[in-house]
């Protein structure tokens, strides 16, 4: 990232942290102001390498560089959550090559346009479609101002995403921010939210598993971690990548920093149930519930996977029947509650869900502007409430391939959807087509 400061300042920087507490060694120091060295005169890939480091500055092998780095990224992490990414400059180091990375906030704002930008945030983690209407009034209210920003840019290029997730048509909306990301690359910025933006398109609307991850790592690196939790996106791609007890740690990580987030509560207690730590989940769900129940449809929701997963569907419909949002207002439970209904016996009341969907989904595609969007996975999950899992996975797989719903993302890793892990078509998609591991899922299919 050369030529977002001058030199001086970046020396200057170099030497208030080494002055700092955050490094303890003198080697530490040494290496730091040497990986600054490399970054200022443009040095080639390979004097970044483990092998170089430890020749170049400590007169040793790689196995010097390899631990002197860890201790410096390291360093820099925690320094880096001391001070705030508000800090003109932060060093951070990535790794493979080992590279010293600048960042900090490049791209400032005035402070009631920050507010605009936060109130954004705090309307989308509602995840409703209404929530979502309000975050975008706020972002347009800042582009208004200032209509070329990157940051602003970045942030509705970042609602986009969301709301593909939240009640838009998912393809259109990751399009959306597909455009905006090139307005921001065609004026030469890369804010981190432009990157988390752009990682989650990969993972969404291309199944760029690799380009994603490297999209992932970047943006946590020039956010100072933040990217890590914000939306749940880099939970939702580890989770789809078979990594569901990573995410469980970093979402941890992100609720000792935000402990009045709901967002980050239900997030966890979804990759804990993906990780098949249901005690664990159950237990973070009482608490969000506790505290969130009123407000939020997700701790309920998840009340009703857990309860799913454990073969009481009944239960699970119950659960539902508390959440404080109509069905209109989250795609995400759209067809939900016909697959417990169906799981539970009542296949009847599944197919008149399904029926009623259909004809909402007929609505919102005639007059976009009266409201949510019904992917056709929801469909598929009433289909298979109804007993039809040929049309169920017909439906799932029209939602993944054709509409890109953000949702299918993580059928692999949901344990209510180890009802299909024995169906073909279902196992082509996600092993195949979407190139996923499916691990088995060990919960009873059934309750009596």
């Amino acid at each position: 990232m050369t030529g977002l400061y001058p030199p001086d300042q970046i020396n200057e920087q170099c030497e208030r942290i080494c002055h700092s507490s955050a490094l303890t060694t003198a080697n530490q120091r040494k290496l730091l102001r040497h990986l600054v060295m490399l970054h200022l005169t443009g040095a080639p890939d390979n004097a970044y390498s483990v092998k170089s480091l430890g020749h170049d500055v400590f007169g040793s092998d790689s196995s010097m560089g390899q631990v002197m780095t860890k201790q410096v990224r390291d360093a820099l992490d925690l320094y880096s959550k001391s001070i705030g990414v508000n800090d003109p400059i932060l060093f951070a180091v990535a790794s493979r090559p080992v590279r010293l990375l600048i960042t900090g906030n490049q791209y400032p704002l005035p402070q009631r346009i920050e507010h605009y930008l936060a109130s954004a945030r705090a309307a989308v983690d509602m995840r409703t479609f209404s929530s979502s209407e309000q975050a975008f009034a706020y972002v347009n209210r800042a582009l208004a101002d200032h209509p070329d920003h990157p940051r602003i840019l970045a942030a509705k290029a970042l609602l986009h995403t969301d709301r593909a997730a939240d009640g838009g048509h998912p393809r259109t909306e990751l399009q959306k921010a597909e455009v905006l990301l090139a307005q921001i690359r065609a004026r030469g910025a890369e804010p981190w939210e432009a990157c988390l933006a752009d990682a989650n398109v990969r993972a969404s609307l291309h199944w760029d598993w690799s380009g994603a991850r490297t999209r992932y790592e970047r943006a946590i690196v020039l956010s100072g971690g933040m990217a890590k939790y914000l939306g749940g996106w880099y939970g939702v791609f580890l989770t789809s990548q078979g990594e569901a007890e990573k995410a469980v740690l970093q979402a941890q990580e992100g609720l000792q920093l935000a402990h009045g987030s709901a967002a980050y509560r239900v997030d966890l207690a979804l990759w804990q149930l993906c990780a098949g730590q249901i005690e664990d989940a159950a237990h973070t769900v009482d608490l969000a519930i506790a505290d969130y129940g009123k407000v939020h449809h997700q701790p309920h929701a998840l009340r009703a996977l857990i309860l799913e997963h454990k073969g009481d569907p009944r239960g699970a419909i119950e659960a539902l029947k508390k959440v404080p949002a109509g069905w209109h207002e989250t795609s995400s439970l759209a067809g939900v509650r016909a697959l417990f209904e169906g799981l539970a016996g009542n296949r009847a009341k599944a197919k008149r869900y399904l029926s009623a969907l259909k004809k909402a989904r007929s609505v919102a595609k005639r007059i976009p502007k009266l409201g949510m969007y019904v992917p056709s996975t929801q469909l598929g999950f009433a289909a298979l409430g109804a007993g039809d899992r040929d049309q169920a996975v017909e439906l799932i797989s029209e939602g993944a391939v054709q509409e890109r719903d953000p949702y299918t993302l993580i059928l692999n890793m949901l344990p209510a959807f180890r009802h299909l892990h024995d169906h073909p078509g279902f196992r082509r998609l996600i092993e195949e087509t979407m190139k996923l591991p499916l691990p088995a899922i060990h919960a009873p299919l059934t309750k009596d």
